[in-house]
Parts: C-alpha cells; sequence; structure tokens
C-alpha cells in the first residue's frame, strides 16, 4: 500500500506524486516555457517540461493513474516516449 512506503525508503531518483498533481504542474510548465521563458514549438516546450520533471528525479511513482481527456492522452504519450529516451 502507497501508506507503507515512506519518503525515507525512496530513492532521491524518485518522485511519489499524484497523477493528476503531476498532470496540473505538466500544464503549469508548458504554461510557463512559453509565457515566461518565451519558448516556441512543442517539441521546445516538450524538452523544457522534461528537463523540469527530470530535475526532480528519474523514477515516477504515481498512486493512481486514470486518463480521460484526449488531449492530455496525447501529451502522456509525447512525454513517457521522451523520459524513456532520456
Amino acid at each position: 500500500s502507497s501508506s507503507s512506503s515512506s519518503s525515507s525508503s525512496s530513492s532521491p531518483h524518485q518522485q511519489k506524486v499524484h497523477f493528476h498533481k503531476f498532470m496540473l504542474d505538466v500544464h503549469r510548465q508548458m504554461h510557463l516555457a512559453q509565457t515566461v521563458h518565451g519558448i516556441r514549438g512543442s517539441d521546445a516546450v516538450l524538452h523544457h517540461v522534461l528537463t523540469h520533471i527530470l530535475q526532480k528525479g528519474r523514477i515516477l511513482c504515481f498512486d493512481e493513474f486514470q486518463v480521460t481527456d484526449v488531449a492530455d492522452a496525447l501529451l502522456l504519450r509525447r512525454l513517457f516516449t521522451g523520459l524513456v529516451d532520456r
């Protein structure tokens, strides 16, 4: 169970995150990439988001995983492909 896994037993390269919070952060990072950093083009924005994710840890642990939005599903496909490629 998730309650039995504490942060002290996790790897420093591991992120334990709620999926909904993860997706909110992904959308926020995409927005910041475009508005604050002036990054243009979907590949460059995705690169920014991937860098942000990987700075927090190389292993993602979700407590649950449910995608009901088609746009999010397409985005996740690109994100997960990019994470695996790195």
